[in-house]
């Protein structure tokens, strides 16, 4: 009689255990206590992550903005076949929700990285929020893992500083997850380090003496690029011919904040299909594609018009060249969400009706290589989607 699962060496059943998704290795773990220590063991919970990382399916997580109605936000898992027909292959709710206290009165996903979900919770509202001067609202930072349904709340950081960005991931340079927090007034920067289970405040003195402090901008995905996150900062419309727009990042190992400057010739966008007047109108927003920093730029006024610009070698300001272009007149305007994996950018096609103010969300892939579009098949009354991530079910703890 052949040998079972429970009767062969340790080291194969971790070889078996790595070859195992996520759901089936919680339910070995039930089998009996030697499985569920060699599979809670923290050394084969990052041998099993490195596996799924170095495997070709991947899926993305939508993001919502957290704002008044918790109970009408849902956020979606799409699974996506990326390496071959780049189909969506199921939209489901994520399951099970993120918990949230009910005396919250709104909630935002920061992010997501290795199956851990990163949100932050406000407890009060105040109508002087958006005011400079006023009190830091109340909030509380959330890790949730909603495969093995682990939840924390993070420690409070005393600070005097609104979170106007705040952003969560991996940074491999020192095997530790993070939250970033920018704040105004200032160029404030707080950092929370998960091996520390503590916030530390970063002095920037980048921009002392300088009268106009930048203001960061964060998109829909995080931008975290060679160890360091990336924000936009953007100069009024008014101030456009004499003010320069650039980049801010901040390199979590070394704690430094550094600026690089933007591709801004102007006359070189929408070279081809644009007047100046309308070229005015130009919006920007950064990615990452294919490990390079990226700007897509699309036409305010046209609405229906974008391209992607690309810094092939990173920091050089004279290396950045013109990936794509995508004129699109099928509807009436186009909000490029993101790049994501494997030649697929996340659209928001905004489909304005001629009478009312009502606003209809449709989602779609773009395919860059056979410059296609993909549907995404969401239910209308989700509410509305401002934000996405790439999601992987992981052993990764909270804590």
């Amino acid at each position: 009689m052949g040998k079972s699962l429970i009767d062969i060496s340790e080291e194969l059943q971790i070889e078996i255990f790595l070859k195992l998704p996520v759901k089936s290795l919680l339910l070995c773990k039930c089998v009996c206590k030697h499985f569920r220590c060699v599979i809670q063991n923290p050394n084969f919970v990052r041998t099993h992550l490195a596996s799924i990382n170095r495997s070709d399916s991947q899926s993305l997580v939508l993001l919502h903005s957290g704002w008044h109605s918790f109970y009408q936000l849902r956020h979606y898992l799409l699974s996506v076949d990326v390496n071959n027909t780049k189909q969506v292959l199921s939209c489901l709710p994520l399951n099970p929700p993120i918990p949230i206290i009910d005396t919250s009165f709104r909630y935002s996903v920061i992010g997501s990285c290795n199956g851990l979900i990163c949100v932050a919770i406000w407890y009060q509202y105040d109508h002087t929020f958006d005011d400079a001067n006023a009190k830091t609202p109340d909030f509380s930072i959330q890790l949730w893992n909603p495969v093995i349904r682990q939840c924390r709340f993070l420690p409070k950081h005393q600070s005097t500083c609104k979170p106007d960005v705040l952003e969560f991931g991996y940074v491999p340079e020192i095997n530790d997850y993070v939250i970033v927090k920018v704040g105004s007034p200032g160029f404030d920067i707080e950092v929370y380090k998960m091996s520390a289970d503590s916030w530390t405040t970063i002095h920037c003195n980048y921009f002392a003496g300088v009268d106009s402090i930048p203001t960061v901008y964060r998109v829909q995905t995080p931008v975290f690029l060679n160890g360091s996150f990336h924000w936009a900062t953007k100069r009024s419309k008014q101030h456009r011919t004499n003010e320069t727009d650039y980049i801010v990042y901040y390199k979590v190992k070394d704690e430094k904040v550094g600026i690089m400057n933007v591709f801004d010739n102007y006359s070189a966008i929408f070279d081809i299909v644009v007047d100046d007047d309308e070229r005015s109108f130009d919006e920007w927003k950064l990615s990452v594609i294919d490990e390079r920093l990226a700007m897509i730029h699309w036409c305010g006024e046209r609405g229906n018009l974008f391209e992607v610009w690309v810094m092939n070698d990173y920091g050089i300001d004279n290396s950045w060249t013109r990936l794509f272009q995508i004129a699109d007149t099928l509807c009436s305007y186009v909000n490029p969400m993101g790049y994501w994996t494997n030649g697929l950018m996340l659209l928001d096609r905004t489909l304005c009706w001629k009478r009312g103010f009502d606003n209809l969300q449709v989602f779609f892939f773009y395919d860059v290589e056979t410059r296609s579009l993909k549907k995404i098949p969401l239910d209308h009354s989700t509410g509305f989607i401002n934000g996405f991530s790439s999601f992987v079910e992981t052993l990764v703890p909270v804590r």
